[in-house]
């Protein structure tokens, strides 16, 4: 009977391995279908037809799954290697207690035959002593605790395999989410942009249909950021016509009264001989007709010396269209206040800038050469830049001819930066005329500006003119230079000649020092004219004598005097 009850208990343990062993294959089993039934559940929800960007991400996740397939493979051997190790155990448990039985049972045998055979038939045999029972018991005992302890390790894997499991499954369904969010957002701009296209051709063929919203959007942003703005580049020749046509013409008894009345009446007389010189030498030259082209007539002031010149033709230019205006309109009273047997040089008037524009494209006649150009107190504004100096300087040469002359008057550079840099401040000056620079210290060759204003004549900014690069400039037109003096070295060599001193007598280009009985002075300011006086004494010249007031003299001397000739 303890024989059949020992293969019971071994019948039953092995029962229970293997009811055990069919639950974790079931397991197994069921865990490996729902990964089976998950992977098509996720290939078939891939399956139909994907948006690019869909089917890269769904690639990227199928790889991921691959790769986490591949992570479980090796819990998958594990899982079975364990498996047969507990199999093994079990084996090897079976084979231990095999002879421990059979030893305690031959024991026990033994035992029974010798002392309890009484005690065996009287109780039936049914129970066991109670020392086998406690034996029994602990090792029934220790038996199952070693089958838990054994069992609990991978009970845990087990639950770490299922927790991983649907820790993947979670994972899975995560990374389904954004795929699906993103494909939801993809679809709903795709209709968005049918629906803007839709629009658009809407808008189109129903002729100003309402604009997609996007659209709107980016034409009203589009709308409101400002265009750039262009940077303004400073023409000051238009303040220069713009100033001269705004001068008013007076007549003689205004300009009488004028604070630098003899000042101009001085520059007046100096350009008078400069004009007569040069026509003496070119009809000494052989010129028996004479064409002139006066570069920056303005009003005409130099019309009279060209009719007492005698010349043949002449050509007015000016960027103040008022200027020619006045000009042209001053030749024609004087062609009608003229003799009658006097015969008036012919005119053609052109406004022009002539530091911008080619000027022997607006001649009436193409083929025409003059003996004489001249260009009074003009050219320093074309040094502005280099492009405007060199077109002035083509203008007023290139159609000279051989052997002729150009002639001219312009603010003395060297002059000027000397007072400028004697100055305290960026200015110099006096109650006639005044001088303003932006600094001082750095002359550029071209540009380098200043403001300069005259008594009721002039106040606009000029250039300074770099002389020597002038003279440099013109030899590019086969020009070389003939004279360059300042007005008090050009006065002081002309006024030696009896004629001059009587044109200088004839045009009041001086003024009697000390005023004669009912003449008037320019000025009543204490010291204008001590260096008059002072020169009486020094020279021991009697008065009255012929000066200009200080003022006038330092605003004359800043001037110069230049003539170029063409060589042949």
């Amino acid at each position: 009977m303890e024989l059949q009850s020992a293969k019971t208990e071994t019948l039953k343990e092995g029962g229970g391995q293997r009811r055990h062993e069919e639950e974790e294959g079931g397991g197994q089993r069921r865990h490996e279908e729902e990964e089976g039934g998950g992977k098509r559940r996720h290939e078939e929800e891939g399956g139909g037809q994907k948006a690019p960007m869909k089917r890269r991400e769904e690639e990227g996740g199928q790889r991921k799954h691959e790769e986490e397939e591949g992570q479980k493979a090796p819990m998958k051997r594990r899982h079975e290697e364990e498996e047969g190790g507990q199999r093994r155990h079990e084996e090897e448990e079976g084979g231990q207690k095999a002879p421990m039985k059979r030893r305690q049972e031959e024991g026990g045998q033994r035992r029974h035959e010798e002392g309890g055979q009484r005690r065996h038939e009287e109780g039936g045999g049914g129970q066991k002593a109670p020392m086998k029972r406690r034996r029994e018991e602990g090792g029934q005992r220790r038996h199952e605790e070693e089958e838990e302890g054994q069992k609990a390790p991978m009970k845990r894997r087990h639950e770490e395999e299922e927790g991983g499991q649907r820790r993947h499954e979670e994972e899975e369904e995560g990374q389904k989410a954004p795929m699906k969010r993103r494909h939801e957002e993809e679809e709903g701009g795709q209709r968005r942009h049918e629906e803007e296209e839709g629009g658009q051709r809407r808008h189109e063929e129903g002729g100003g249909g309402p604009k997609a919203p996007m659209k709107r959007r980016r034409e009203e942003e589009e709308e409101q950021v400002p265009p750039p703005k262009k940077l303004q580049v400073i023409d000051h020749s238009v303040k220069v016509a713009s100033h001269y046509n705004s001068l008013q013409e007076v007549g003689l008894a205004a300009r009488s009264q004028s604070r630098i009345f003899f000042m101009r009446n001085f520059n007046n007389w100096l350009k008078s001989v400069l004009i007569g010189e040069i026509l003496d030498q070119v009809r000494g030259s052989g010129s028996q007709k004479v064409s002139v082209l006066d570069l920056g007539c303005g009003k005409g002031g130099d019309l009279l010396k060209w009719r007492r010149g005698g010349i043949n033709h002449l050509v007015c230019a000016d960027i103040a269209g008022v200027s020619v205006d006045q000009c042209q309109s001053r030749y024609e009273d004087m062609k009608k206040k003229s003799h009658v047997n006097e015969k008036i040089f012919s005119a053609q008037f052109i406004n022009a800038d002539c530091s911008k524009e080619v000027l022997s494209e607006k001649l009436d006649d193409p083929e025409l050469l003059f003996d004489i150009c001249s260009c009074q107190f003009v050219y320093h504004y074309s040094f502005e830049s280099e492009q405007k100096a060199d077109m002035m300087l083509r203008n007023a040469c290139e159609r000279l001819k051989p052997g002729g002359y150009f002639i001219g008057t312009t603010p003395d550079a060297f002059e000027l930066v000397k007072r400028l840099e004697a100055s305290d401040s960026l200015a110099f000056g006096n109650e006639v005329f005044k001088v303003s620079f932006q600094s001082k210290g750095s002359y550029p060759l071209f540009g380098c500006q200043y403001h300069f204003s005259l008594e009721d004549v002039v106040d606009v900014p000029e250039s300074l003119v770099y002389f020597p690069l002038f003279e440099h400039m013109a030899k590019r037109y086969n020009m070389r230079l003939v004279l360059k003096q300042r007005f008090s070295e050009f006065f002081d060599e002309k006024v030696k000649k009896e004629h001059h001193r009587s044109l200088m007598m004839k045009m009041m280009a001086l003024q009697p020092f000390p005023c004669e009985d009912g003449g008037r002075q320019a000025t009543d300011s204490r010291g204008e004219y001590g260096h008059a006086e002072e020169h009486c004494v020094r020279a021991g010249v009697q008065l009255p004598l012929g000066t200009l007031s200080r003022s006038e003299w330092e605003a004359a001397s800043i001037y110069l005097v230049f003539i170029f000739q063409k060589m042949s």
